[in-house]
């Protein structure tokens, strides 16, 4: 038997607005919100609409200051899990190639993600 999905679609379109909850937090775009699918009081799925890896570059980015938001109020947070750039490589990249022609620098997206990742307040890992 297959689970069903869940009822409640606040936890899909909200973040967790107590000093409490999961200690893994998603943050990303649409796809993220498949981990929602796991039913587990240590998983909070946060999905922002359309949002891009490019975008979290930005310090006035809102997804940026949101995910930065939640995790000041989550202190006891044991892992952050980030998914986005679905949307730069399976919608931006074709936008830009063919409908504007202006190139689309993939690499640097990646190692900019890759820098806003490493910079993320987190506490780190028991060994």
């Amino acid at each position: 038997m297959v689970p069903s999905a869940p009822t409640s679609r606040r936890r899909f379109d909200r973040p967790f607005e107590g000093p409490m909850g999961g200690k893994n937090l998603f943050f990303g775009d649409s796809f993220v919100r498949l981990f929602g699918l796991v039913r587990h009081p240590d998983v909070d799925v946060h999905g922002f609409k359309g949002a891009t890896a490019k975008g979290l570059n930005r310090i006035d980015n809102p997804n940026r200051q949101e995910i930065l938001r939640t995790l000041k109020r989550r202190p006891n947070a044991e892992r952050v899990i980030l998914c986005f750039g679905n949307v730069d490589v399976h919608l931006s990249y074709y936008y830009k190639t063919y409908g504007t022609g202006e190139p689309i620098d993939l690499v640097g997206i990646a190692e900019s993600y890759a820098k806003f990742a490493a910079s993320l307040p987190v506490p780190p890992t028991a060994e």
